[in-house]
């Protein structure tokens, strides 16, 4: 008989595996979306961590491998978990440069969030074809 684990002992590892600044994953099999995360990594010096989804045990993390496929995933310490623009907004909001943090606060706005979500899925559907991309880009359909 295998032991299961508790709720508690659920979230102390949770609470071990995640440090304050929370984890923005991206596809690591993708290479446009290898290169956006360097360019974040590189241009916005967030203070979080930038891994691919297939380096995490994602559940513990609370997140399904269908919606890792989908868009990237923000997952933080008493935060909902976020995907897409919305992640990438509070990647930026966590940079320490000024203009990052802006640009991630206006993609958080109401009347952005709309706009930015089918640019999002737009630029997705077609990464592969992007000059960076690969046909291991290609995301599955839903």
């Amino acid at each position: 008989m295998v032991a299961r684990e508790s709720a508690h002992d659920g979230m102390q590892r949770y609470h071990h595996l995640m440090d304050a600044t929370g984890k923005f994953l991206y596809d690591g099999d993708c290479a446009f979306c290898q290169r956006c995360a360097q360019f974040l990594e590189r241009r916005a010096h967030a203070e979080v961590k930038i891994l691919p989804w297939q380096s995490e045990n994602l559940s513990v993390l609370g997140i399904d491998k269908a919606d890792c496929e989908y868009a990237v995933q923000w997952v933080a310490i008493g935060e909902p978990i976020s995907a897409g623009p919305d992640a990438i907004s509070q990647v930026l909001r966590h940079s320490p440069r000024w203009w990052w943090r802006a640009v991630g606060s206006v993609l958080s706005w109401r009347v952005v969030r709309p706009l930015a979500w089918p640019v999002y899925e737009f630029i997705a559907r077609h990464r592969h074809r992007i000059p960076v991309g690969s046909g291991r880009c290609a995301v599955p359909p839903r």
